[in-house]
Order: structure tokens, then C-alpha cells, then sequence
């Protein structure tokens, strides 16, 4: 509330006709349960001033209710950086407050990608905009909790501690390459009508790629996949550039290109593994040999512990299972951003 107070709302206020209704959130998924039942007759945008797992919230919220197409078509999202790591805002090159309310205030807009989490064994879904995390990415993510207090430098403190002990990550990971073109991504990728059947076999209903929509999950099948069997060290697939302000995990990403990048490693040595972690902070880190970088449509992962390790989305926890992600091309529209780039108007200002 300091924040938007102090440097956001004197910006606001010089916008005469910008009204606004502010809403201080109490508990956990409280942002979660105001989306799902936002008028979307009464508001065209909502915007936290949060970390990454707020504005996760409000998502999920909007995308998991019954008019969710419409809705995502008409609310937009937007940031203004207040947690930790700050990824969205750090990809937006807007992690000054100030700035982050100009742009907000001029009511710029453009479409952004979602991507979908499924967990076909305990029939979970999520929704993301940054990036799901496994092996040493989420450990330090969530060992770094109990160093909350320090801020920014706790990620790094839980990292050296992991680089140390170096653990292995068994895993399947089947990933769906982008195509040749892929300005044709974004038709590619829309989920076929519900009910359409299927010409092949049914999978298991426990196999992640059952979760597929249509077109994913024959491609599976018909062996378009990329399959790799190893010990992973590192693994995030990433939406938008950094997963927080320290970390351009994907400095390749673009969030609306309907493309999910993947950026891994198997096993290496502590001094590679220690390299790779530090020169991810600018994004110097895909000069490394053994950094392996894909650009996919879709991609399924199977861990073969399920009892060591963690996985997540957006920076939150999610089920340690075997799980299908695939993208959502322009799913929702994302208010602000970088100065120096064109965006459209939103429809009301």
C-alpha cells in the first residue's frame, strides 16, 4: 500500500478522467477470489502492486471462470513491482513504481501469453504468465522462503548451499519444437472444439499428455515429440524474459509469440553449475556449451523422484507429479510496459 500511495497514485491523480477503486488483499487468494467475480462491465483492468504470485492470483482467477473468454478479452493485467523478485516487471523494463504508473496511466495495452499446467493424476490446473521451475531453479525459489526478510539477496544465498550439494534430477521431458514459421504459432495453438475425437488410440488418462488439447495430443502420439531421457541439474520454461531481477533465465522469450522457452541442463560439474547460475543474472549464460535451449509449442515432464525435489508456477507450489504445459497465444491483454515499445489503446482510458 506504501508503494502505490507514495509513487503511484500522485501519477494517477494527474489523469483527471482515469478513476480507479483501490482494494488492500488479506488473505492468501484473496486477489484470486476478487477476479472471479469482477464485473467486466465496471472495470477494464486490474492491476497489483505485488510480487509475481499476486498478479498469478488474479489470473487464475479470471481464467477459471465460465465466461473467462470474454472476460480476458475485455479486463486487462498489469504490475507495479513491489515483491522480491519482480520478473514480470523486470521483463517490462518497468521496475521503478513511478514509471510503472505512467505507463499505466496512458492506458497502453498489448496481448500477452498464458500458458496451461495440467497434472492428470490429481486433476490440478494452473495458469501462468512467468515460468514453471523444477530441479535446482525451484529449490532455490522456495529454500530462499526462509530468507524472505533479506529480500533480492536471499535467492542468492539459498543458491550457494544447493551449487554445493549439486543434486540430480531424474526425469522425461517430451518437448513439441516450434515450427519453421512460427509467426503461424498462434492459430496452431488453439485447443480443438470440444468433443472432437480423436482418429488414434486413447491414452492412459494418468499419462501427462492425455491433458493435451487435440492437436497436441495427436502429435504426441504420431511421435512429433522430442523426447529426452536424463539427470537434469536445472530446468524452467519460461514465458517472458526473467523470472525475477536477478535471473534472465530466457533472454530470448517473448510473451506474445506463443512460444514457451526451455532452458535446461544435465548433469555438470559445480564450477559449470556455479557459472551458469551467475551469469544468468544479465542473461550471459546461454554461452555456455552445456546450456540446452529450445523454443516449443507444448512440452510434457515426468520426474522420476517424486519425492525429492519441487516444481512450480509463477513462483508457487505445485503438485510433484508427472504434468503436460502448452500455450495460450494471446490470452489476456497486459497493461503498461516498456516505454520505448508501440502498444495499442486500451478501450477505455
Amino acid at each position: 500500500e506504501h508503494i502505490f500511495r507514495k509513487y503511484v497514485e500522485p501519477v494517477f491523480k494527474l489523469r483527471k478522467d482515469l478513476r480507479y477503486d483501490v482494494l488492500v488483499t488479506t488473505h492468501q487468494g484473496h486477489a484470486k477470489e476478487v477476479a472471479a467475480s469482477l464485473d467486466p462491465n465496471k472495470y477494464y483492468g486490474v492491476v497489483t502492486v505485488s510480487g509475481d504470485g499476486l498478479l498469478n492470483e488474479v489470473i487464475n482467477g479470471l481464467m477459471e471462470r465460465p465466461d473467462s473468454a470474454e472476460v480476458t478479452s475485455r479486463i486487462s493485467v498489469g504490475i507495479i513491482a513491489g515483491g522480491s523478485g519482480n520478473g514480470l516487471a523486470t521483463s517490462l523494463h518497468i521496475l521503478d513504481p513511478t514509471t510503472a504508473a505512467y505507463t499505466l496511466a496512458k492506458g497502453w495495452r498489448r496481448p500477452m501469453d498464458l500458458f496451461k499446467v495440467n497434472f492428470p493424476r490429481t486433476q490440478m490446473t494452473y495458469y501462468g504468465f512467468l515460468l514453471v521451475e523444477w530441479a535446482i531453479i525451484s529449490d532455490i525459489d522456495f529454500d530462499s522462503e526462509k530468507f524472505r526478510w533479506m529480500g533480492g539477496p536471499r535467492f542468492t544465498v539459498a543458491a550457494i548451499g544447493l551449487v554445493m550439494e549439486k543434486r540430480l534430477y531424474r526425469g522425461r521431458l517430451s518437448m513439441l519444437p516450434a515450427p519453421d514459421n512460427t509467426a503461424s504459432v498462434a492459430d496452431a495453438s488453439v485447443a480443438a472444439p470440444e468433443g472432437e475425437l480423436s482418429a488414434l488410440p486413447a491414452l492412459d488418462p494418468n499419462h501427462p499428455a492425455s491433458a493435451f488439447p487435440l492437436r497436441l495430443r495427436e502429435a504426441y502420439q504420431r511421435g512429433e515429440f522430442t523426447v529426452i531421457e536424463a539427470d537434469f541439474t536445472a530446468f524452467a520454461a519460461c514465458n517472458v524474459k526473467a523470472a525475477s531481477y536477478d535471473a534472465v533465465l530466457a533472454p530470448r522469450a517473448n510473451l506474445n509469440d506463443g512460444l514457451i522457452d526451455l532452458v535446461f541442463t544435465h548433469d555438470v560439474d559445480r564450477t559449470d553449475l556455479a557459472a551458469f547460475l551467475l551469469d544468468m543474472e544479465k542473461g550471459n549464460h546461454l554461452k555456455h556449451r552445456f546450456i540446452q535451449y529450445h523454443k516449443v509449442q507444448a512440452f510434457t515432464l515426468e520426474p522420476s523422484d517424486l519425492m525429492r525435489g519441487a516444481i512450480g508456477v509463477d513462483g508457487e507450489h505445485a503438485p510433484l507429479d508427472a504434468f503436460a504445459c502448452w500455450m495460450l497465444p494471446q490470452q489476456i491483454y497486459l497493461l503498461g510496459g516498456d516505454l520505448d515499445l508501440r502498444h495499442e489503446p486500451a478501450e477505455q482510458a
